[in-house]
Formats: C-alpha cells, sequence, structure tokens
C-alpha cells in the first residue's frame, strides 16, 4: 500500500477489498464517505498513518422543482432530472424585458461543489443568456455563465466551480437560474437537457 503525496489530493481511491481491513473511513467533520472532500484514512486503534488522503466520487443532485417567472414552457422538470436520456425542456422567450427568467430549486441540499449542465440556446448573437446562483449572503444573483446567444442546434456540457458554497444555500435550499436580461423575441428557445449540483 503506497502513500499518497499530499500535494496532489484526490489522486488514490481505494475499493472495498483492496486495503488493510484494520482500516475504516472517518469523513471531515464527521460526515459520512460521499462526497469529493480529501479524507484522511484512520485506523481502528485511532492511530493515522500520516499522508494517506482518498476521495470519494461524485454526486449529483438534480432540481425539485422549476419556476417560469418569465418565458413559457410546456414540460416540466421532470425533463430536466436525468442526464441524455430523449426528453429535454424548451422554453421559448418572451416579449418585454426581461424576456426569459427560469428558476430551478433543489432542496436537500447539504453541500455544493459545482454545477453541471447540458443544455443550448438558439437566439441573437448579440442577446445574453446568463446562468446565475442566489446568494443568500448577499440576497441576490450571481453569474456564473455570461453567455450571448448563437444560432445553434447541438446540446453542450457546462461544468462549473462554485466557491464559497455556503453563500449559495440556506436550510438546505439552492436556486439556479437562467436569465435572459433584454426583451425576448418568442421565436428564439433555449433548450435543456441535464441541471444538477455536484456534490
Amino acid at each position: 500500500m503506497s502513500m499518497a503525496d499530499p500535494s496532489r489530493p484526490k489522486s488514490m481511491k481505494f475499493r472495498g477489498g483492496t486495503t488493510d481491513e484494520r482500516m475504516v473511513w472517518i469523513g471531515m467533520a464527521g460526515e459520512p464517505f460521499t462526497d469529493t472532500e480529501l479524507y484522511e484514512v484512520f485506523l481502528s486503534d485511532g492511530s493515522t498513518p500520516g499522508g494517506i488522503l482518498v476521495s470519494a466520487p461524485l454526486k449529483y443532485l438534480p432540481p425539485d422543482s422549476v419556476e417560469f417567472v418569465k418565458g413559457t414552457s410546456l414540460d416540466t422538470v421532470t425533463t430536466v432530472q436525468v442526464l441524455d436520456d430523449g426528453s429535454y425542456m424548451t422554453v421559448s422567450e418572451a416579449s418585454g424585458s426581461p424576456g426569459m427568467d427560469v428558476q430551478f430549486a433543489f432542496t436537500g441540499v447539504k453541500k455544493i461543489n459545482g454545477l453541471i449542465l447540458r443544455y443550448y440556446y438558439d437566439g441573437s448573437g448579440n442577446h445574453n443568456m446568463w446562468i446565475q446562483i442566489w446568494n443568500y449572503s448577499t440576497s441576490a444573483w450571481t453569474n456564473v455563465i455570461s453567455g450571448t446567444g448563437a444560432v445553434a442546434t447541438n446540446f453542450h456540457y457546462e461544468t462549473i466551480h462554485i466557491p464559497v458554497a455556503a453563500n449559495y444555500m440556506s436550510d438546505g435550499n439552492a436556486l439556479i437560474r437562467f436569465y435572459h436580461p433584454e426583451s425576448g423575441i418568442p421565436s428564439h428557445r433555449l433548450y435543456i437537457d441535464y441541471i444538477a449540483l455536484q456534490y
């Protein structure tokens, strides 16, 4: 069994049956071994073999609900909860400003490492489509992606790291929105296949 270099976190992964049977998993702050934070391996006698660090696989939390504050869609939140399953959400812009405000609510949030998306926006090249997360500390939306529209026909992935995650969750809740600040054109559409918090 080799020692992990602390300067290279997340480089080791132990699986059942491949480590010394004396080892037990102890998570940071007593949490179970279920996220991507570093963990230290403790022996059953309480001692710590220095330098052994392990990481857990990523997990994803899809939204529980969606609110179309501005913009129209016939789809429900279930269409964005499973990646690449053949179903997706279509949202049309509304006339007036903002042209779109689609908010996804997450519950049961204990940690946020990042945000993963599979989507595309088919709109004007000079129109903005912002992806934002609600900051509970400042009571304001924070941009995680600021992009403009273009004629697009293919889904693409975005994976965004969320720093200082404690600012973006409260009592197990978190909010993500797609926001089009300019006046909308109803023939312009947003297509979302998947959205999830990474933890």
